[in-house]
């Protein structure tokens, strides 16, 4: 949200066009280079006899081939046909590339040891340093190439926290061959996969950059942002705690209490998720007047509600169809409805982006989500008995509908003042149902935190 709120008020649309597109660059490199070994790291990470200290050697020994890879061969290749021989912007996007990667090394080793706190503090120190760094040499006048550099040391630094946990055991431990080919077996066959998953994930601002130029790419990236930054961040947050947690139990007990947990991380996701998607639609007029830029707020308006609901659906696949495939060694089935869902994506940008705008390119966004979401859900179907917590879930429904009601019944000017009344009364209302229909259980948590604060304490024997 910083991102949004900064960068949109600073930085001019062409410049935040080659900006966004070199990060389109970087995340594509990130995935398609480095993603197969933090898949396979995380998967075996969960398994009761694995070595820890050596797992991680070999990861990080990984991590370093990976690197020489993206240096060697996809630099090359990017910096004639991407950046159009612009080196400044190809190493910096490289750069980044290899700080994203590093960083997401590190999260993932601490996700495995079961430390979701210091994972989000790691998220929350990365978004501040990169989008500070970046804002100000973006405001001096330095460029995209600099932006990107100070988002690369941002995300440099925000890793050093787990660089303690990373390392440790490195030098006194051997890669057993078991450890090694238990990840490269996994992992290796979805590189061509994975190729399909990096272009789906940055391909509608290759597509728009294309169809109609650098400027109409910045403003749909700058816009696409926030839900990412808000909805997407939060139930990611959940997964990191949950995610370790139904691995183990499907290891260990077997479905049956994988169940269990899913169903509770599931119930927690939507309950943070949809509140959240919900009110970025609705106030969508007045988010893009006040937190964008003035040359941002039109595209904005149109592409909120759009990039919203498309994440909410995209962090319910990631976060729960996608946990299945997981939990059964089957993630290559992840990167291929991927894969099925690009041509499809591109298709629906040259129909619609040229004739329609932005109107267009959040159209095909959101079709492109549900369409990933049901091949997740039929092809889950056939591996795994997907059941939903229908009571649980109908609740959160419940409660979130009574917060849409009150938001919408609130007359709110469009200012920074009416949107801090239309999310004050929409948290109001949100948690004022949730607490009449008991989401989470919500009512027996606050009884407890109750009885424990009041309960007489430093007497002893009472």
């Amino acid at each position: 949200m910083a991102l949004v709120l900064f960068y949109t008020h600073v930085i001019p649309p062409d410049v935040f066009g080659t900006y966004t597109i070199a990060l389109a660059y970087a995340i594509f490199a990130n995935i398609f280079v480095f993603q197969w070994l933090r898949v396979g790291y995380a998967r075996i990470a969960q398994g009761i006899d694995t070595n820890a200290a050596a797992l991680r050697k070999a990861f990080i020994l990984g991590y370093g081939a990976c690197a020489l890879t993206l240096c060697a061969i996809v630099y090359p290749f990017a910096r004639v046909y991407v950046f159009d021989g612009d080196d400044a912007v190809a190493i910096a996007a490289t750069g980044l590339a290899l700080a994203l990667s590093w960083f997401d090394l590190t999260t993932e080793v601490i996700r495995a040891r079961f430390e979701p706190r210091t994972y989000c503090a790691m998220m929350v120190v990365k978004a501040l340093l990169s989008t500070l760094c970046g804002g100000i040499v973006g405001i001096l006048g330095f460029g995209a190439a600099a932006m990107l550099l100070a988002a690369a040391a941002g995300s440099f630094f925000a890793s050093a926290p787990g660089l303690r946990l990373v390392f440790a055991g490195f030098w006194d431990s051997r890669v057993r061959d078991g450890v090694a080919v238990g990840i490269f077996t996994y992992s290796l066959p979805l590189i061509p996969a994975l190729a399909m998953t990096a272009l789906a994930e940055v391909s509608d601002r290759f597509a728009i950059s294309l169809l109609q130029g650098t400027v109409a790419a910045g403003l749909f990236a700058a816009a696409n942002e926030l839900p990412k930054r808000t909805i997407f961040f939060l139930m990611q947050g959940i997964n990191v705690a949950v995610f370790p947690h139904v691995m183990r139990a499907f290891d260990t007990n077997g479905a049956k209490t994988a169940d269990s947990q899913m169903h509770k991380g599931l119930e927690l996701t939507v309950a943070v998720g949809l509140p959240a998607c919900v009110g970025i639609v609705i106030a969508s007029p007045l988010l893009a007047k006040v937190m964008f830029g003035p040359e941002y707020r039109e595209a904005a308006s149109i592409v909120l509600p759009f990039a919203a609901v498309a994440t909410l659906i995209n962090g319910f696949r990631a976060y729960y169809l996608d946990q299945i495939f997981q939990m059964l060694k089957k993630p290559q089935f992840i990167f291929y409805i991927a894969g099925l869902t690009l041509p499809c994506s591109w298709l629906g940008y040259f129909l619609l982006v040229p004739n329609y705008g932005l109107y267009g390119a959040s159209t095909v966004l959101l079709l492109a989500s549900v369409a990933s979401l049901g091949m997740s859900w039929v092809v889950a179907l056939r591996f795994y008995p997907v059941r939903l917590p229908w009571l649980q879930l109908a609740r959160v429904v419940a409660a979130v509908t009574g917060m849409a009601g009150v938001m919408l019944l609130l007359p709110a000017p469009l200012d920074l003042h009416g949107l801090a009344m239309q999310m004050a009364a929409g948290m109001a209302g949100y948690g004022l149902c949730a607490a009449a229909l008991n989401v989470l259980n919500c009512r027996a948590l606050v009884r407890r935190r109750a009885a424990a604060w009041l309960r007489p304490t430093g007497i002893k024997g009472a």
